[in-house]
């Protein structure tokens, strides 16, 4: 869901269940990547390879232009990319297995290294 203006998330490093890095929300063992703000001027983003899980909307209305996603990944779930302006993808090849790839409509993405994922699988 897009928060309009939100560059950055902050959160107490006393929480018991979320921690944010570089801006970005993840929960506390960073496993899964939560959101990254939709205005952050940054227009690339490397997933560190802690996470294995991207969630619901994470980048959602983000103005990412490029993304690369650890091989640590096994799980993005719904609508992860929705409304983002990506047109680069960096993926490993598991992902071209991962059927749960949802997005909202219509994705210009442009998968590289080393095999991209086929178009019938983006839905």
């Amino acid at each position: 869901y897009p928060v309009p203006k939100l560059t950055s998330i902050t959160v107490d490093s006393l929480n018991p269940n979320y921690s944010a890095v570089d801006g970005v929300l993840f929960n506390k063992s960073k496993s899964v990547l939560y959101r990254y703000p939709s205005s952050k001027a940054v227009t690339s983003y490397l997933i560190p390879s802690t996470v294995t899980t991207i969630n619901d909307s994470a980048f959602a209305n983000a103005n990412l232009t490029s993304i690369t996603i650890p091989g640590t990944v096994s799980t993005i779930k719904y609508y992860a990319f929705s409304g983002s302006k990506l047109t680069t993808m960096y993926a490993s090849p598991t992902l071209t297995s991962m059927l749960s790839f949802k997005t909202a409509g219509p994705l210009p993405i442009f998968l590289k290294t080393p095999k991209p994922i086929p178009r019938s699988l983006i839905r």
